[in-house]
This record gives C-alpha cells, sequence and structure tokens, in this order.
C-alpha cells in the first residue's frame, strides 16, 4: 500500500513558490489544513484551507492550474472569513 505524503510548507512564500495542485490536506508551519471548498471569482480560483487547532483560514488563489496569485492566512472563529 503506497503512504501519499502531504504536501509540506514553511512559509506563505514557500506555498507560492511550490504550490502544484488541490490535495485533501496540506501541512502549513507545523499545523494541518484541511481543503474546504473552491470560491470562484473571475478568472481566480481561491482555495480554501482551515486549520482547526488555530481556528485560522489558509486562503490560496490561483489563476489557471497551477499559478499561485496570491496565499494570505485568515484568523476566524467561524468556517471562512474572505
Amino acid at each position: 500500500m503506497k503512504v501519499k505524503s502531504v504536501p509540506s510548507f514553511t512559509s506563505l512564500d514557500d506555498i507560492a513558490d511550490r504550490f502544484e495542485k488541490v490535495t485533501s490536506k496540506i501541512q502549513f508551519e507545523n499545523r494541518e489544513y484541511k481543503y474546504l471548498k473552491t470560491v470562484f471569482e473571475d478568472e481566480i480560483n481561491k482555495l480554501i484551507y482551515r486549520c482547526e487547532e488555530e481556528r485560522h483560514n489558509l486562503i490560496i488563489s490561483m489563476m489557471g492550474d497551477v499559478v499561485v496569485v496570491d496565499v494570505e492566512g485568515v484568523y476566524s472563529v467561524g468556517d471562512v472569513a474572505i
């Protein structure tokens, strides 16, 4: 049985440089983020990941399949804050 590795990133710049595709989980600064949903705005897709432990959303904005336009961390008490 193959073990799937979870993409791991150390900084927002690291995500912008190395992010390749939507996965169900990513590691960011030693925390696990789970994929919530994609929000479509014009030609930009906002991929929303959530870390429940930190109550922190990670939003990765992309144009096309693999080009990261922007990455931002958003703290929120609810599920999603944009």
